[in-house]
């Protein structure tokens, strides 16, 4: 495979890695709105947001290792834990990517 067509898959992994985390996060939290708090715990929630725990490897380990230690934290905090790593992994995909491209063109 040439250069070009390994720079074409890796843009398209980029692309469907960003898309799965957007549509993840955005479904998981539409899935909160819609649940009023008196209803007790969201399994459907719970459930949507397992896949963004891998997506953010390594940076979500502590999450995944031990999830009941942010428990105390408050639901923007346990957001930003839980969501954070996979979308810390998106921007660090797309910084190397840019970083790449630009070293290739010269």
């Amino acid at each position: 495979m040439s250069a070009q067509g390994v720079n074409r898959v890796w843009r398209r992994l980029l692309i469907a890695h960003a898309v799965l985390v957007v549509a993840l996060t955005t479904l998981f939290f539409v899935a909160v709105l819609a649940t009023p708090p008196e209803d007790g715990a969201n399994i459907g929630a719970g459930l949507i947001a397992l896949p963004l725990l891998p997506l953010g490897l390594p940076w979500a380990w502590p999450a995944m290792s031990d999830p009941y230690q942010f428990d105390g934290l408050s639901p923007f905090l346990w957001s930003l834990v839980t969501f954070g790593p996979a979308w810390l992994n998106v921007l660090l995909h797309v910084a190397v990517f840019l970083v790449g491209s630009r070293s290739r063109r010269r």
